[in-house]
């Protein structure tokens, strides 16, 4: 669900706003706070993002919880 919710929503407009700071901006936008704060919270995005897939790797791997019964 987190991955889900990050790549979908979150990532797509963190990403917009980015792509809107920098033509207004030019190579000025590194000194604005509002896209420092943005690219923060991009990275912050893309980290959570990556640790949510590698657990869901880990847990359809190792199953900690037992093997499905069959039927």
């Amino acid at each position: 669900m987190l991955c889900i919710l990050l790549g979908a929503v979150g990532m797509y407009f963190w990403t917009l706003r980015a792509v809107t700071l920098i033509p207004a901006s030019g190579m000025d936008v590194w000194e604005q706070p509002g896209f420092i704060v943005n690219n923060g919270q991009l990275w912050a995005g893309i980290v959570l993002q990556a640790l949510s897939l590698a657990a869901m790797v880990v847990l359809s791997v190792r199953k900690p919880w037992g093997r499905r019964k069959q039927k």
